[in-house]
């Protein structure tokens, strides 16, 4: 019987290139609280 391995917490935690390309982009013109309400527009989620 295999047995997949667990997803390393890193892996798991880390943020995608296409979230830290937006982000800053977003960061040219908005602040931080500004650029967490687009994303959470943009539906994208923290790991938990």
């Amino acid at each position: 019987m295999n047995v997949d391995k667990p997803r390393p917490i890193a892996a798991i935690r880390k943020t995608r290139p296409e979230v830290v390309r937006k982000i800053d982009e977003l960061l040219e013109t908005c602040s931080d609280r500004e650029v967490a309400v687009h994303l959470n527009e943009l539906g994208y989620t923290n790991w938990r």
